[in-house]
């Protein structure tokens, strides 16, 4: 009979087929002698052609054994099922031309039908054993949440396929889906500008998986393959999508988590208070006691909020301040907050009583009533009022209602100081001044700090530590350095034949709108004084790569500020050091101002900073040195030159 002729079509088809794909095609599924490719095939197809009409429980068996070789081998079911469809399609043109009557070709189709079914579900099959191999199996917080899902929904798939009864939760139901509802997820996706992709995202993997199961009951797993196919492609685009909000949640400020609650808050009329707390001393004992303690102190304060927030209503912000949400709170939960805030207070001091100084923390309670109306850079400047004035104040939880803070005067006063700061730099009426910087033996200047200081309306000279927090804290330190570099040009003469050091922020040189200036400015100084530049330690650190950019084409002295504050990347410190002239390191005032009270501790780490510089070839620089019993005691260890009131105030040289 006709039928029986089928498999013998198959080589030639096939050599017909093959002489269609390009040598790359064919190269990358190892066909090398098309011949005997062709001729292994068509042997393999009679095996099974026969096997269809005597025995389907052998043929189900080859078929499954056939499949894992394709799927070995890297070819598609796109590839194998359009084969067969050219195969088919030979077949009934053969039928057709000869006469012979249709039902012929029925045996061929059930055939055909069957077996690609049977690869489809092989392919099923074989796809989730791969998957479940390239699930990572060291993923944390939300990333790991969507694996976990996964990896739960490919045991469904595989009970489905092989005919259990069983589903998946619904959406809402689904774990993924409290994560969308987490507060915390929601302020990172809304900076991205994704949550409404990412729901969409998982909204389809929903539906399509119903659409999968149903095509795995009525037994159509070609199409079920197809969708499941896309179901991955579904996990992965959630998985990276959740990957970068996690991202975003480590670099996120209090603005950011307030900007997003205000927004929400006038959208749904809901009231809602955040508690921010803000670790004290934690700067001093990472550099005493490193990074390591100071994190204990950070996870002994989260702990405790996520125990009374729930775990995706706190977040650890950069700014360093750990922020606490409670949305649609009552003067209960009010009472509560403050119970909290002393009750970590006494936690710290207890658990941490053996480091000096005891860590400690401030805080302050936002209350935002429902339908309060505020925008985002009013709330902005709040949480700068609030945390510097809680600062003030450590012992005590200020509770703050921002409907009634916005009337305040003292904010109101607070923000126009910010204002007339902001304006008197982009103006340039800054003064300079100059403190000298003395030999620890004779203590002759060797070279002196360019300060800035601001003078009021009425000639009163206003002090840097009034007005330098808040030109940090508002990011204004751009326009400080501007305003100095732009002051010292148009004075460079006074200058004249004496060694000036200025300090310069990395913040300054990314702003692009600044940056070209700042760079002009640089060259014509160096070209006209004898100038060097402070850096922060932490800069060196944190900015290395920027800073090696700019300074690279300039030759300056350089003098590392604050030093004792980068442990984490010692690194990045001593490529610096050979990269450039650093002639000196400056000791975070910090220490020195301990050496007064006697601190050992303080001692070590000033005597391990000069063993350190010395053997680098560098000099050392204490500042703050206000007292003789400081001096001694630096002369002692070894530092080489001091900065303070015991040598020299001070002296304004241009207003």
């Amino acid at each position: 009979m006709i039928v029986d002729e089928f498999p013998n079509l198959v080589e030639s088809i096939c050599k017909t087929y093959l002489d269609s794909l390009s040598s790359y095609t064919k190269e990358k599924f190892g066909i090398k002698n098309e011949n005997l490719f062709c001729k292994k095939v068509e042997e393999e197809y009679k095996e099974l052609f026969k096997d269809f009409k005597t025995n389907k429980k052998i043929f189900k068996r080859k078929v499954l054994k056939l499949t894992s070789l394709f799927y070995k081998k890297g070819l598609s079911l796109a590839f194998i099922i359009d084969i067969l469809n050219k195969l088919v399609k030979n077949f009934l043109i053969k039928i057709s031309a000869e006469g012979l009557p249709a039902e012929l070709s029925e045996e061929v189709l059930s055939f055909v039908e069957e077996l690609t079914n049977l690869l489809a579900y092989s392919f099923i099959r074989l796809s989730i054993k791969e998957k479940r191999k390239l699930i990572p199996v060291k993923t944390f917080g939300f990333t790991r949440t969507v694996d976990e899902n996964l990896i739960s929904w490919l045991y469904t798939v595989e009970g489905l396929i092989e005919g259990e009864d069983r589903s998946i939760p619904f959406r809402d139901d689904c774990k993924l889906q409290s994560i969308f509802n987490s507060i915390d997820f929601k302020i990172g996706c809304s900076k991205l500008k994704t949550c409404k992709e990412l729901f969409r995202i998982h909204n389809l993997i929903h539906v399509y998986f119903l659409l999968f199961s149903d095509y795995v009951k009525s037994k159509n797993f070609i199409p079920a393959y197809l969708i499941l196919k896309e179901i991955y492609l579904l996990f992965e685009k959630l998985h990276d999508g959740i990957a970068s909000v996690e991202s975003v949640l480590s670099r996120l400020t209090s603005e950011d988590v307030l900007s997003y609650l205000i927004k929400e808050n006038i959208k749904d009329s809901e009231g809602f208070t955040v508690l921010i707390l803000n670790p004290l001393e934690l700067s001093y004992i990472n550099k005493v006691y490193g990074f390591k303690t100071g994190n204990m102190i950070l996870d002994e304060i989260t702990s405790e909020l996520k125990a009374f927030f729930g775990e995706h209503n706190v977040l650890r912000c950069v700014d360093g301040l750990i922020c606490g949400i409670r949305l649609n709170t009552d003067n209960s939960d009010i009472d509560k907050q403050k119970k909290l805030f002393f009750h970590l207070k006494e936690k710290i001091y207890s658990k941490f009583s053996s480091l000096v100084p005891i860590p400690d923390i401030s805080g302050f309670l936002l209350i935002f009533p429902p339908n309060v109306k505020i925008d985002k850079q009013k709330a902005i400047n709040l949480i700068k009022y609030a945390r510097r004035l809680s600062k003030e104040n450590p012992k005590e939880l200020l509770v703050l209602n921002v409907k009634e803070l916005i009337e305040s005067k003292s904010v109101q006063l607070f923000i126009s100081t910010v204002d007339y700061l902001k304006e008197k730099l982009e103006e340039g009426k800054v003064a300079l001044a100059v403190q000298g910087i003395h030999s620890m033996e004779t203590g002759e200047a060797i070279h002196k700090e360019v300060l800035f200081r601001l003078i009021h309306e009425d000639g009163r000279i206003i002090p840097a530590g009034e007005v330098i927090d808040l030109i940090y804290n508002f990011r204004l330190i751009h326009l400080l350095d501007l305003a100095v570099l732009r002051k010292l040009k148009q004075n460079y003469r006074v200058f004249k034949g004496e060694k000036i050091f200025i300090n310069i922020s990395p913040q300054t040189l990314k702003f692009n709108s600044t940056r070209s200036e700042i760079m002009e400015t640089l060259k014509f100084l160096t070209n006209k004084m004898n100038l060097g530049v402070e850096i922060t330690e932490q800069a060196v650190v944190k900015d290395y790569s920027l800073l090696k950019e700019v300074f690279q084409d300039f030759s300056l002295n350089i003098a590392l500020d604050d030093f004792g504050t980068g442990y984490s990347s010692f690194s990045n410190l001593i490529d610096f050091i050979e990269s450039f002239p650093v002639k000196f390191l400056k000791i975070d005032g910090s220490y020195v101002k301990k050496l007064e009270t006697g601190s050992q501790k303080a001692e070590m780490v000033i005597s391990a900073i000069t063993s350190m510089s010395h053997s680098l070839g560098i000099k050392v620089i204490a500042e703050f040195v206000s007292s003789e019993k400081i001096r001694q005691k630096l002369k002692e260890i070894g530092v080489d030159y001091a900065q303070g009131y015991l040598f020299s105030k001070p002296e304004l040289v241009v207003v």
